[in-house]
């Protein structure tokens, strides 16, 4: 996918420099073998054997923030113990061929979860909990023969726009509450709509202060100093 990425696209999907390549590569391979993601001193003993330090490589990978959200390729805790996981966000797995199914199975889901909360029999005189089965969902939208269909109750937990409501597991399989976040993500296009959408979200336009009124008496003013 990595050669689809336009130069005109979000920030976090523009070409990365070759050790932030070789840090999403690792975490790759390891999520396509296993199905599962990589603890915090494998990849920092990958990096090492390939002569990079760790920090200065998660250092380079972009990245937005505002307050205490940050959003960026990669999801790992930041105290740095070594069995935490490192993840990929979906902008990261967007920088990996191979990933291209995954990206848009969760584009798929996110649209799908917008839609059924939208179109929810709200009631005026109580709240109404929107429920969706991840078991039916995925049925519905096709999506069992997906690879990488296991990780997606850990993907909507990890991105912003499903943290609310996020999966909860169950006898049966996942459940997950959409929340009234998820409008503004509804009719998601491609992966740059997403992250574009994103960080308008997570970075919102400084609002633009109306002008000052001007007295019309200032004009007049003006005139008596030309005369002076």
């Amino acid at each position: 996918m990595t050669d689809q990425i336009r130069i005109d696209a979000d920030a976090l999907l523009h070409p990365l420099g070759a050790p932030q390549m070789e840090l999403l590569r690792i975490l790759g391979e390891v999520v396509m073998a296993t199905g599962t993601w990589p603890v915090f001193q494998y990849v920092q003993a990958r990096l090492d054997d390939l002569g990079l330090d760790s920090d200065e490589v998660f250092a380079g990978l972009p990245y937005f923030s505002h307050g205490s959200l940050t959003y960026s390729l990669i999801r790992r805790d930041r105290t740095g113990r070594e069995e935490e996981p490192v993840k990929l966000t979906v902008a990261g797995m967007a920088h990996l061929e191979g990933f291209d199914s995954t990206v848009e199975m969760f584009l798929r889901v996110v649209n799908e979860l917008g839609d059924r909360r939208a179109a929810a029999p709200f009631d005026p005189g109580r709240v109404v909990t929107v429920e969706i089965s991840g078991t039916e969902l995925v049925t519905a939208l096709g999506l069992d023969d997906e690879p990488l269909v296991g990780l997606l109750p850990d993907l909507l937990k990890g991105e912003p726009v499903t943290w609310h409501g996020s999966p909860q597991l169950t006898d049966t399989g996942w459940t997950c509450q959409p929340s009234s976040f998820i409008h503004r993500f509804r009719g998601l296009s491609d992966i740059d709509d997403y992250v574009s959408r994103l960080r308008a979200w997570v970075m919102p336009a400084a609002p633009v202060h109306a002008p000052q009124p001007v007295s019309p008496l200032g004009v007049a003013a003006a005139f008596d100093y030309l005369d002076v």
